[in-house]
């Protein structure tokens, strides 16, 4: 591993992650473009050289920060380089299991853009790092401004401080399913068509799964709306733990979720994910004093059989779930 490559450009970014084949497409992306970069293979790594740079008065100017490390994780390294650094720009290399816990991050830590793995579009990574130079120049325009100025916008920041906890609000109102807390309608959309593109471009299997859940009617009837609402609230915990890290799962409305399966080989991956999926929902279920066996009806479409029109797939997974629907 080339732990330091100077060019000379004086633009200087820290790679962090643990996996070097993610770091090795990276660099090989950075090469190209002739920056001046460090690898750490840990958060511990990555902090440390941070630091030594902090020393030295030649900080990095833009950081690349894989979400789970092992040492020190991504976020954890994040906040304590936010306690004293509130401007370096920080991209977030992610997982699509943590998409939700990416979009937190954006507005809690000031982070400059996000990117899923598996890493296989290097013009993504260069637009996002390219962008991510453009606010580089505008903190270096910032920081050659006298420090008078800069209190005056110190203070200009605390009194914007309500308003940018309403858009925070906004933010997730938008993005996340307000009772379960995973994505919602909207998010979900706009990573479907995303990832079909990708798929598409790169020739590449993909499925949907569209899940019901059978009797939901009957529990709110019986149990009332509060208890269903818990129903749904753990239906999202038990999803979210049997998906993959390359997993997408979001709640459309009502009783109504979708999993997004990507980088799959076949269509017996679809199946043993959709029986891994109908056997956790079965186990027993424990709510507000009662205990229920939940049963749910799965359908799915796979690109490319059923083609790359997001509308298309979805018509497809709701048809073969109702044919699947148990009476």
């Amino acid at each position: 591993m080339k732990e330091v490559v100077e060019c000379p450009s004086r633009l200087r970014i820290l790679v962090a992650d643990d996996e070097s084949e993610v770091r090795e497409l990276i660099c090989e992306v950075l090469d190209r473009e002739c920056y001046q970069y460090a690898q750490a293979c840990n958060g511990a790594d990555a902090l440390k050289k941070y630091q030594n740079q902090l020393q030295e008065s030649i900080p990095y100017d833009l950081i690349l920060v894989d979400l789970k490390m092992p040492v020190i994780s991504g976020e954890s390294l994040i906040k304590t380089i936010r306690e004293t650094d509130e401007t370096t720009p920080i991209i977030v290399l992610t997982g699509h299991g943590e998409l939700s816990s990416a979009y937190q991050l954006l507005e809690k830590y000031n982070i400059t853009d996000f990117l899923t793995k598996p890493l296989d579009c290097s013009v993504k990574l260069l637009f996002s790092i390219k962008n991510s130079v453009t606010k580089i120049k505008q903190n270096i325009n910032l920081k050659v401004q006298n420090s008078e100025l800069n209190k005056q916008v110190i203070v200009q920041q605390k009194e914007l401080t309500s308003v940018k906890d309403n858009e925070k609000y906004l933010r997730k109102l938008a993005y996340t399913d307000g009772l379960t807390g995973i994505s919602n309608r909207i998010l979900f959309m706009m990573t479907f068509e995303r990832e079909l593109a990708i798929t598409k471009r790169h020739d590449k299997q993909l499925a949907l799964l569209f899940i019901d859940l059978d009797g939901f009617k009957f529990i709110n009837d019986t149990y009332g709306h509060n208890f269903g609402d818990e129903v749904l609230i753990e239906v999202g915990k038990r999803l979210k733990k049997v998906i993959r890290v390359y997993d997408i799962v979001a709640r459309l409305g009502g009783d109504e979720f979708v999993v997004l399966l990507t980088n799959i080989t076949s269509l017996s991956d679809c199946k043993i994910i959709i029986d891994k999926i109908t056997e956790v929902l079965y186990q027993p279920m424990p709510i507000n004093n009662e205990v229920i066996n939940l049963r749910s009806s799965i359908g799915f479409s796979y690109v490319p059989e059923h083609g790359y029109e997001a509308a298309t797939l979805l018509a497809v997974a709701d048809k073969n779930m109702y044919c699947n629907k148990k009476v």
